[in-house]
């Protein structure tokens, strides 16, 4: 009896260093796109318009449902401070994104890192 305790008591630690673990690094499925992907993203959306990367500025933030945007890191998707609000996200929830703000019309795109998906458009 002693055994079987001690043998499920051992299974559950590594268990849960392996889901620890996981957490830190993204599965190859949800590898987070470049932001190079991200202004290209942008582009195509403008493809009426004729814009190059140098024409953006990228960052990576932490979109909330209504707006609010703080500064992250990419690496370890840490909250900031708290650097402006945009428009309500399009479903409402709170994102982790690229930045991507247009330095010639002032136009601000926040692009899902996973997805490429742009949840929130700011003018």
């Amino acid at each position: 009896m002693i055994l079987s305790l001690g043998i499920g008591i051992s299974a559950t630690i590594l268990v849960y260093l392996a889901l620890a673990g996981s957490l830190d690094r993204p599965v190859i499925n949800r590898i987070p796109i470049p932001p190079e992907a991200a202004i290209s993203i942008v582009i195509t959306q403008k493809s009426s318009m004729h814009f190059t990367p140098k024409d953006f500025a990228v960052d990576y933030v932490y979109v909330k449902g209504n707006g609010e945007f703080y500064e992250s890191n990419a690496n370890s998707n840490s909250i900031g401070h708290y650097l402006g609000t945009a428009t309500p996200t399009i479903t409402g929830g709170n994102y982790f994104a690229w930045m991507v703000q247009n330095k010639k019309d002032g136009s601000t795109y926040f692009v899902e890192p996973i997805d490429g998906d742009i949840v929130s458009i700011s003018k």
